[in-house]
């Protein structure tokens, strides 16, 4: 039994240390990144241009883009998205979300919550776009349909996330319907 407990031991440290050096690996690379390139100041945000096929992202009040990707009113509403996910303090969420993550790599609703987290945060920034910042619905969707990518972000930067894509949109419409039916009566 004693084996047992000590195996199990040192596989949960084991798990913490793998899961925690991805964590700051992470980080290093998000580092790294935006400040390899200039960047262009925007107010309180931190624009860095990308020059491969990777998928927009935030961290922090850093916005990673490859502008050349996108027509200007996707470009802007990209930095909307974004901007909003800064403002709402998400990228704090999702790093204590992946601290959780690393002294619980083990616990399935740890990664539950994880990935509800990140849907709900995406539900929150796209209906932030689309009340505050007065886009048509439907624009936003084809820049959210353009945007999607097949390369991943890292787990801690928002990003437009493919596999939320759906529901996502799904929501928006939803919401719409529901606004127009009660909006008519």
């Amino acid at each position: 039994m004693r084996t047992i407990v000590q195996w199990a031991f040192w596989l949960y440290w084991c798990g913490v240390i793998a899961f925690g050096a991805n964590f700051l690996l992470q980080i290093g690379v998000l580092i790294y990144k935006a400040y390899r390139k200039p960047g262009i100041r925007d107010g309180q945000f931190r624009i860095v241009e990308l020059d491969g096929d990777e998928a927009p992202c935030s961290f922090g009040n850093t916005i990673f883009i490859n502008p050349a990707k996108y027509d200007w009113e996707t470009y802007n509403q990209i930095l909307m998205h974004e901007k909003v996910h800064a403002q709402q303090g998400h990228s704090l969420d999702l790093m204590i979300a992946e601290l959780m993550l690393v002294l619980q790599w083990f616990n399935p609703f740890a990664w539950l919550y994880r990935k509800e987290m990140e849907s709900n945060m995406e539900f929150l920034t796209d209906d932030a776009v689309l009340k505050n910042h007065k886009v048509a619905a439907e624009d936003y969707q084809m820049s959210l349909l353009k945007v999607s990518v097949p390369n991943y972000a890292m787990r801690i930067t928002t990003n437009y996330n493919q596999s939320l894509l759906k529901r996502r949109i799904m929501m928006m419409n939803t919401k719409d319907q529901t606004y127009i039916a009660y909006g008519n009566m």
